[in-house]
């Protein structure tokens, strides 16, 4: 991935993408993250602020060189589209949820599934690495309920 404008500030990292918003805000879901896909350049998309680090486990099983881990403008767009439920202070949880997790499991593609109870709510980070482990990357950020950890204690 193109490397792009590291923002500094979650709370700016995070208003950017809102004011990035509020012209598809009618669209469907699919039709959304094509529209900002297509109407913002790669640059824009390719803006990330680092929003947490792996401890050395986490690190040893993705394969990754580095600890920090990126949350990239076209992620958090696409994260803001599929769940819009999730406000700025359920984000600001990111870095705590990655380090203090309640349950790990690697998928089928290597990548890493953090699972947090928070104040009685159930939060999903997947984490990817690049091939050459150079780069980690919240690929997606949600809520989620104690079967998808049922389903995944089955696979492993």
């Amino acid at each position: 991935m193109e490397t792009g404008r590291e923002y500094k500030n979650l709370k700016t990292f995070y208003t950017k993408a809102e004011e990035y918003l509020v012209s598809i805000s009618l669209l469907n879901q699919k039709e959304s993250i094509n529209y900002v896909r297509n109407k913002f350049n790669k640059e824009i998309l390719n803006n990330y602020y680092y929003i947490g680090s792996l401890n050395k486990k986490c690190k040893k099983l993705l394969n990754a060189r580095f600890s920090t881990i990126k949350f990239s403008m076209d992620s958090l767009l696409k994260n803001k589209i599929n769940h819009p439920d999730l406000k700025f202070y359920d984000y600001e949880k990111i870095n705590e949820i990655v380090r203090n997790y309640d349950e790990l499991f690697t998928d089928r593609k290597g990548n890493l599934r953090f699972f947090k109870n928070v104040n009685n709510k159930l939060y999903e980070i997947v984490v990817k690495t690049t091939q050459d482990g150079k780069e980690n990357y919240l690929t997606t950020f949600h809520r989620c309920d104690e079967s998808k950890i049922r389903k995944l204690k089955k696979i492993v």
